[in-house]
């Protein structure tokens, strides 16, 4: 059995292998350094609205379902 240290980090490796290309990313800071007033917060990438606003308005059922697929996805 994989500790829980152990899983998270199997989930993040298996998320870096996934991950999206970084241009949004890099789009993104571009536009902040060539604006006269940049905002406090750029959300950037697939489904972030969502997330930011599960984060916001439900964070503890948030926080429950990242724990759920790290102890879930540890099985590798």
């Amino acid at each position: 059995m994989m500790s829980f240290r152990q899983n998270v980090a199997a989930y993040g490796g298996k998320s870096f292998k996934d991950a999206p290309a970084p241009d949004p990313v890099v789009d993104a800071i571009l536009k902040i350094i060539n604006e006269k007033e940049p905002k406090f917060s750029y959300p950037v990438g697939k489904g972030i609205s969502l997330l930011l606003a599960l984060q916001r308005f439900a964070y503890n059922g948030f926080e429950r379902a990242i724990l759920k697929r790290v102890r879930r996805r540890g099985n590798y």
